[in-house]
């Protein structure tokens, strides 16, 4: 007994002391391999091979092969391939799939095994990591015994790890697209770690995984739907009969993996089909069974294999760990491990929703995980196909077949609690109901703990085909019986006097169900009948009710598919004029980025809609004295001291007045449960309503001309707003031949008057010239150079020239970016000569001659060709050939710019398919985002071919007045340019809003005084340079003196090709010009175009003044993206060139460290940071 103790404990002392050694290894490793024993000479790719310790303590060391890409390893994919199992080596992806060696099959005789080249090496185009995982696998293993059983979810985290660790030791290959692949067993592990690596860069990795996608092969998916494909397979592969099929269909009802055992004839005829099919290879059935290993065999590769691994030799050179592991095997079958993930479905779902990009191949004939099964899984995601089943060729020779799927899920994970009943008698009606109804709840959320209540009602007329309206009551907190029973449904209380008894319901002859069929949903969570599982759910809100009604009517649709091809509507009145136009917007959104089949929305109907607060309460003043509801004097009494601003009126005398007017007119009647826990985070839909509009949803706006609550005037007001042309008048509709109202509808061009003062001698004015020389340049011009004037206007009145320069790089290929300036009036010329452009003013001391130019190095030119565009009408030398009756702004800015652009890729067709920029700083800000929606809107409405809009840049840019402006003061403070005292004092007194003071706050008024006095004398553009008073050549501003001399000289003039007689004296910037500012906010421009995934770079020199980064950085955040790249240095030589950040919306923000409110003060930066952006890479 002592002596078996004794042994015992004597082996555990070695097995300690034998960790202890391991353990004191820092066993992270990696060593460059040239030669290969058994491979003649040195390798002809690079290999590198190692360990990654993962684990708390790095306990489980990870070995990989690492092979660099033999095309372009700095650009080119990395890719992760893991093999399947669970614990099969990556030797076999390396040396029998599509790694760049394999064995060569000669007879074993007792030396070591030759490896030779392959053709077919995935590392021809992308780099590869081949990985030995989970621990036990290949050469991985644990310095302990104390380690996690592996598991399929474990191997996700653990695998994630891994790459965190191995590009922080190859941060050269961190900007590369990274995919992951595998096949067989990785089918259930590699959508998992796609997950969890997405997850992470989300949460918590910096910097992030360039994650693209995923590649499998015949991957194991879900156990269920790839075992009972095999029968199917097997019969299509002729491997059983037809009898036994058809027995097995009918005796199994498709269920051939869990059969009750009760169920003896499917068992039997299981039994059958196994005997049919065991004597075949499952790996690919064509291929012969093999007893015994002989070269003749396709698993006589696995032998030599397991020779050349165990060669001591073979571990020397790849760097294996001694004492690491013991004998080295293909697949460790029998290792310890935890099968966690049955099915892989809900991780591709989530990964497609992610929008990353999958390949999914699949071995035709595969008994082992049968194609069958891989298309039943791919179907039942329910994405729509974009290239549909064909054949893919190689040398004319059919390879395989493939279809393309669109990434746009409905997957809906179902609850039982989830229920719809057919009513076919309600009490209090007398028979059975007239009409089709159904009520049901829908559950929605995370947990589907919010269940949602609905009445469905058939249309009467023809339910196949009529629309489909789903009805919002308003409130919020109104019951959806507000419309069934009051407003639009076919039933309505029986008005008797109420007895104790059951009131009774009548039929109505007013119902929209006679034309569509109505959904009339309970909502928010705690309306009507609609209710919670649980306490824990997200308080409701406006945009948080869309994203619930939406995942709702996916749900309801996926229940009633008999509906998904209907046209769909959203409509409700009063508080849903906020919801509906949200939900509008969030069902369109999903259509474009998630959800199949989409939901055929055409459109929304609102009825006395609320829409913006401060718009609805002030029309109801004029709506009342309209009405009679108040006296001429209190009316002009109001109007005098509250100046239309009758929303929480800070003047006393116009408070005493709003008091008078609400006793003279109604009280409030209430109807509903307005106590429901409620955020009200929409402060106004106007914004959803455009971006409809822009998407092409149709709309009836109704209003009820006799309502106070929310007044007619004020509905007519916000829908002028939009600023749409009226397309059919102001007229009378008509019941009858009597006048049931009237109606406004959309938005037509006002009728012109068209005064030609100024005729040039000729109409058709649009022209270019080729440029290639320039007075002040010496010699010909570097590049290639043509100005013009492109027409726009009905009459092509307006003149717009233009500077276009051709890439220095790749014209055919390079983006086509259009630069505007900001001011509004600036021209071009800023931009060309003193920002990003291939030429500059050599700052010589003027002496009377023409002054110089001189070539940059930063032009943005080397990496895209531009356009310099002169606007608005009057800015630099375009002009007008009449006088004008609609004066510039900056939304007519854009459709003309928009006009221009047309016409020049009109007159320029080579460059139409080139990726299409805009971009600009300054008050461009306002003016660059709504172009870009009217480019995109005109995309899609009307004009072909499109234009290839990619995306925006935008520098500095002014974007909204109150944002801006107000970080003004906190930007100084910052920059010790006001004191701690004063910024506090500020803070105190004026709350954050330091533009619109009122004037009563006169200590408010007193502290941005004495910041003005602070701040008056700096150099507002870049507050680190020196406020220049004269023109010197010392001063920054100097070189726009020598621009003046310049293009005012005539040899200039002529060399541009400028129209005599068009303009006077050019000017850098018109600052007098004649221009409306009707575009306050630029934000919800920014939001559509990131709804319509346009790219963006916003960038900010963080020492200007007049936009400081602060106010940039605000309104980017109050987009409310999700930060995909978190705050971080940008480098150039290894300097620090600023800081970036990147959103989910492809916004990316980036600071220009030392810069000022244009490119011109850091323009060698600012340039590297474009290219690099403009490329699609990382800063």
């Amino acid at each position: 007994m002592a002596n078996k103790y004794f042994s015992s404990v004597l082996k555990s002392l070695l097995l300690l002391l034998h960790l202890v050694f391991l353990s004191k290894q820092h066993v992270d490793s990696a060593s460059i391999v040239k030669f290969l024993p058994g491979f003649e000479g040195p390798l002809p790719f690079e290999l590198e091979t190692g360990y990654i310790g993962v684990g708390e303590e790095e306990e489980v060391q990870l070995f990989y092969y690492f092979i660099k890409s033999e095309r372009n390893p700095k650009e080119d994919p990395l890719i992760l391939w893991l093999t399947g199992g669970p614990g099969c080596s990556s030797i076999s992806g390396l040396l029998f799939e599509n790694g760049p060696l394999t064995m060569k099959l000669d007879v074993y005789n007792g030396t070591l095994p030759s490896l030779v080249s392959t053709t077919y090496s995935w590392t021809k185009t992308s780099s590869m990591i081949f990985l030995d995982q989970p621990v036990g696998t290949g050469f991985s293993y644990s310095r302990t015994q104390q380690f996690n059983k592996p598991s399929d979810s474990g191997e996700a985290k653990r695998i994630h790890e891994f790459l965190q660790k191995w590009l922080g030791k190859h941060q050269e290959f961190s900007s590369n697209p990274f995919y992951v692949a595998g096949d067989s067993y990785s089918g259930l592990v590699v959508p998992a770690t796609v997950q969890e690596i997405s997850k992470g860069n989300y949460e918590c990795c910096n910097p992030p995984i360039n994650l693209q996608g995923y590649v499998l092969g015949n991957p194991l998916t879900d156990y269920a739907i790839d075992s009972n494909s095999r029968i199917p397979f097997a019969h299509g592969m002729a491997l059983i009969s037809d009898e036994l099929y058809e027995s097995l269909k009918k005796s199994c009802k498709g269920e051939y993996t869990n059969v009750h055992p009760r169920n003896t004839q499917c068992l039997k005829f299981v039994e059958e089909f196994n005997k049919c099919t065991n004597r075949i290879l499952q790996q690919r059935l064509l291929d012969p069974l093999c007893e015994t290993e002989t070269p003749d065999c396709y698993i006589y590769r696995y032998l030599l294999t397991t020779y050349w691994a165990n060669d001591a030799t073979v571990r020397e050179a790849l760097q294996i760990n001694k004492e690491s592991i013991g004998e080295w095997v293909r697949c460790y079958r029998t290792i310890p491990y935890d099968n966690d993930i049955i099915g892989s479905m809900p991780y591709h779902v989530n990964n497609s929703i992610s929008g990353y990009r999958s390949l999914i191949y699949s071995g035709d004939h595969d008994l082992e995980v049968p194609y069958l099964g891989t298309q039943a899984w791919i179907r039942s995601l329910n994405y729509s196909i974009i290239d549909d089943w064909r054949p893919w060729m190689i040398k004319n020779q059919i390879a395989g077949y493939s279809l393309l799927l669109l990434l746009h899920l409905v997957f809906l994970i179902q609850q039982h609690v989830d229920s719809a009943s057919i009513v076919k008698f309600l009490p209090g009606f007398e028979g059975s109901l007239p009409f089709e109804l159904e009520t049901g709840y829908i559950g929605v959320g995370e947990e589907e703990e919010v269940q949602l209540f609905y009445y469905f009602i058939k249309s009467e007329r023809n339910p196949k085909e009529d629309p489909l309206l789903l009805w919002l009551s308003g409130g919020p907190g109104c019951s959806s019986i507000s419309g069934l029973l009051f407003e639009n449904g076919p039933l309505a209380m029986k008005l008797d006097v109420y007895n104790g008894t059951l009131p009774s319901l009548v039929p109505t002859t007013y119902s929209w169900t006679k034309t569509s069929s109505m959904i009339f949903l309970d909502q928010p969570v705690g309306t009507g009948f609609s209710y919670s599982r649980t306490q824990q759910y997200n308080k409701p809100s406006d945009s948080g009710e869309a994203k619930r009604i939406h995942e709702f009517l996916q749900k309801w649709l996926s229940k009633h598919q008999e509906f998904s091809s209907n046209p769909f509507y959203v409509a409700g009145d009063s508080y849903s004029g906020m919801v509906v136009p949200a939900t509008v917007q969030e069902i369109s959104k999903g259509n474009y980025q998630c959800c199949s089949p989409p939901i055929n929305l055409q459109g929304y109907v609102l009825g006395n809609p609320i829409t913006e607060h401060a718009i609805d309460y002030n029309y109801r003043i004029p709506f009342a004295h309209g009405m009679a509801l108040i006296s001429d004097e209190l009316y002009e009494s109001l109007k005098r001291v509250c100046k239309g601003e009758y929303v929480d009126p800070r003047d006393t005398e116009c408070l005493k007045l709003v008091e008078e007017f609400s006793k003279e007119s109604i009280g409030e009647w209430v109807r509903c449960y307005f106590g429901i826990p409620y955020t009200h985070d929409i402060k106004s839909s106007v914004p959803y309503h455009m971006n409809n509009s822009i998407n092409g949803y149709r709309s009836l706006i109704y209003s009820g001309d006799h309502d106070l609550n929310v007044p007619f005037l004020a509905t007519q007001a916000w829908v002028r707003s939009l600023n749409y042309s009226i397309i059919d008048n102001w007229r009378p509709w008509m019941i009858k031949d009597q006048i049931g109202g009237n109606y406004v509808f959309s938005v037509l061009r006002s009728l012109l008057l068209l005064i030609h003062t100024v005729f040039l001698g000729q109409h058709h004015v649009s022209s270019a010239t080729i440029i290639k020389s320039l007075p002040g340049f010496e010699g010909p011009l570097p590049f290639e150079l043509e100005t013009g004037y492109i027409g726009v206007g009905e009459e092509e009145e307006v003149q717009l020239f233009y500077y276009f320069i051709k890439s220095e790089r790749n014209p055919k290929e390079d983006p086509l970016l259009l630069w505007l300036s900001g001011g509004p009036g600036c021209s071009s010329i800023s931009g060309l000569l003193f920002e990003n452009g291939p030429l500059a003013m050599k700052l010589d001391v003027y002496n009377g001659t023409l002054p110089s130019l001189v070539s940059t190095t930063y032009s943005w030119t080397k990496a895209s060709s531009m356009i310099f565009l002169d606007q608005p009408v009057g800015a630099g030398f375009s002009y007008s050939r009449t006088q004008l009756l609609n004066k510039p702004s900056d939304s007519g800015e854009a459709k003309r710019i928009h006009e221009f652009l047309q016409k020049w890729l009109g007159k320029h067709q080579e460059f139409s398919s080139n990726p299409f920029y805009v971009g600009g700083d300054s008050y461009s800000g306002m003016v660059v985002p709504a172009t870009v929606q009217e480019i995109s809107k005109g995309n899609y409405e009307c004009c072909n071919p499109p234009i290839n809009l990619q995306g925006y840049v935008l520098g500095n840019p002014l974007t909204d007045f109150v944002y801006d402006y107000n970080s003004r003061i906190p930007f100084a403070h910052g920059m010790a340019l006001i004191s701690d005292e004063l910024f506090e004092s500020l803070k105190k007194t004026c709350k954050g809003d330091y533009r619109n003071v009122h004037p009563r706050n006169t200590e408010c008024l007193k502290f941005i005084e004495e910041f003005n006095k602070c701040t008056n004398s700096i150099c507002q553009r870049r507050i680190i340079d020196p406020f220049c008073e004269t023109e010197t050549p010392n001063c920054y501003i100097y070189r726009f003196l020598l621009a003046a001399y310049w293009a005012n000289d005539e040899t200039v003039r002529k060399a541009l090709q400028i129209k005599k007689e068009t303009i006077g004296e050019w000017v850098r910037c018109h600052y007098g010009i004649p221009y409306n500012y009707d575009i306050k906010s630029s934000i919800p421009y920014h939001m559509n175009n990131s709804i319509n995934g346009y790219r963006s770079l916003i960038y900010s020199g963080d020492h200007d003044f007049e936009v400081p980064f602060l106010g940039t950085q605000a309104w980017i955040r109050s987009l409310n993206y999700s930060v995909i790249d978190d705050w971080r240095p940008w480098m150039i030589k290894d300097q620090i060139a600023g800081y970036t950040r990147t959103y989910a919306n492809k916004m990316t923000f980036a600071t220009i460290r030392g810069g000022g409110h244009t490119a011109e003060f850091k323009p060698e930066e600012t340039s590297i940071m474009f290219q690099r952006w403009i490329n699609g890479q990382p800063l």
